[in-house]
């Protein structure tokens, strides 16, 4: 999964709308000296490819957060009237495309058509993941009982 989110972040790269985002906003360089005072937490798609390079993201989930941040961080200090602002939205809807398509989300919470226990196996289920709050659909394979507590948890084929 975070080889995906690799490729995809090289893909984002390649836009030439991303070059604004390819490096950390300097404020004296790019003149905006007020960034520092309203960004709290900086970040760009080079320093997101740095640190994937580098190992330092332990899931999926890990990048593709800040990636967000990215996103997010222009949207604050942009307004609507700035072209970076339409630049960001059109990159976060290509990449969050491309991430629900090629990266399994890590975490599930809700679930719909799902009937509990063995019966479920074989059935086809939406899954809600609650870190990118999507429905997914996939297909349970099987069903693993907790002896002590009866809680089930279960094997999932998701369809990509």
């Amino acid at each position: 999964e975070l080889a995906s989110c690799g490729q995809i972040l090289e893909e984002l790269l390649q836009d030439d709308r991303a070059t604004a985002f390819a490096r950390p906003v300097d404020p004296i360089k790019d003149q905006v000296p007020e960034y520092s005072a309203l960004i709290e937490h900086p970040m760009d798609l080079g320093t997101v490819r740095d640190k994937f390079l580098r190992g330092m993201y332990a899931t999926a989930q890990e990048l593709r957060e800040d990636v967000v941040l990215v996103w997010k961080n222009c949207l604050v200090f942009n307004g609507p009237e700035n072209e970076l602002y339409h630049d960001a939205r059109q990159l976060a809807e290509h990449f969050d495309a491309a991430y629900a398509a090629r990266v399994k989300p890590p975490l599930h919470q809700g679930r719909r058509y799902f009937p509990q226990g063995e019966a479920c196996v074989g059935q086809r289920v939406r899954v809600h993941w609650r870190l990118d709050h999507e429905w997914y659909s996939a297909r349970v394979e099987s069903v693993r009982r907790d002896a002590a507590s009866g809680a089930c948890a279960y094997k999932l084929v998701y369809d990509m």
